[in-house]
């Protein structure tokens, strides 16, 4: 286990830490009531250099604020 963490369940999602899981449940409830929408769990990004792939990233999160932001936690 990486840095002690500890693997969590909530709503039926595994996540790798209780920090993540607890930082889901922040995002989910401001979601529902509208402070952020289309938030998305481990979205992937492709890293290209010189036209190569080197290798992919994955976030945690991504959501849209209210003024359209987008943030990748």
């Amino acid at each position: 286990m990486k840095y002690r963490a500890k693997r969590t369940v909530v709503n039926g999602i595994a996540f790798a830490s209780k920090k993540e899981a607890a930082r889901y449940m922040e995002l989910f409830l401001l979601q529902k009531s509208g402070d952020i929408t289309g938030l998305e769990l481990q979205p992937k990004f492709h890293i290209v250099i010189n036209g190569f792939k080197v290798c992919t990233y994955i976030a945690d999160f991504r959501y849209e604020t209210r003024r359209g932001d987008v943030v990748t936690e």
